[in-house]
């Protein structure tokens, strides 16, 4: 027997012997080629293992990637939210202040409409007020009784107007004057001039009546022969021509 294990060719003589060489054959080529394919798997074996580290090594990789790419993004998140508080306070602090402002205003509107009632009041009174001193005082200085009232006109409206057959007086009215209401005056006097001539007589007594007198007005009416007066005396006399 244990010539037969050492001895291949003598084996392989016996087993001719006894019909087996054939198949002899075929099984040490069948063993060739199991190492054959040992040999294949080993190296397959480790060139895998190769992969396989190489993919645990990029997946590693990847997930460390991921890591530091979620902390970067909840660190901006935290930032973001943060930001939006601060955002949602200074609305909030702005929506207050808006409120206030609102309640504020509302305030106001309503010590304006009184102011406004008051000066509209005032304003009335001081018209009312002045048609009646300028009669008395047109009476006074140049000797005429006439009938003085507003004069609405599609081209041209004053608060004083009154006419006789050879003077007529053109006036305005308000609490407070100054050079704005001179300049009013005249641009009205000479619109009456283009547009109703009619209205005018051969003598024109412009006058202003007012309670309070701004600086400037004494002068600028002065230049302009504008009487202006107030229930308690002249502030600039009557021009005794025209």
């Amino acid at each position: 027997m244990s010539l037969l294990e050492a001895d291949v060719e003598f084996r392989y003589a016996v087993a001719g012997k006894l019909g087996l060489l054939e198949l002899l054959r075929r099984l040490d080529s069948i063993e060739a080629e199991l190492r054959n394919l040992r040999e294949d798997f080993n190296k397959h074996e480790v060139e895998g293992a190769r992969r396989f580290l190489a993919v645990e090594e990029q997946l590693a990789k990847l997930r460390e990637d991921f890591n530091r790419h979620e902390i970067k993004e909840a660190k901006r998140f935290q930032a973001v939210e943060e930001h939006l508080k601060r955002h949602d306070e200074e609305l909030k602090k702005l929506r207050e202040d808006f409120n206030s402002m609102l309640t504020e205003i509302r305030s106001m509107n309503v010590r304006l409409s009184r102011v406004e009632r008051t000066l509209e009041k005032l304003t009335l009174d001081i018209e009312e007020e002045a048609r009646l001193v300028v009669k008395q005082r047109v009476r006074e200085v140049y000797g005429v009784d006439i009938e003085v009232e507003p004069l609405i006109l599609p081209e041209v409206e004053v608060n004083i107007y009154g006419a006789s057959s050879e003077i007529c007086v053109v006036g305005e009215a308000s609490v407070r004057a100054g050079l704005k209401l001179v300049e009013e005056l005249e641009r009205k006097v000479e619109r009456l001039r283009e547009a109703r001539p009619d209205m005018l007589r051969p003598r024109v007594v412009k006058v202003i009546y007012t309670s309070l007198s701004l600086p400037g007005l004494a002068d600028a009416a002065k230049e302009r022969n504008i009487w202006v007066f107030k229930a308690t005396g002249d502030i600039v006399p009557p021009p005794r021509s025209s």
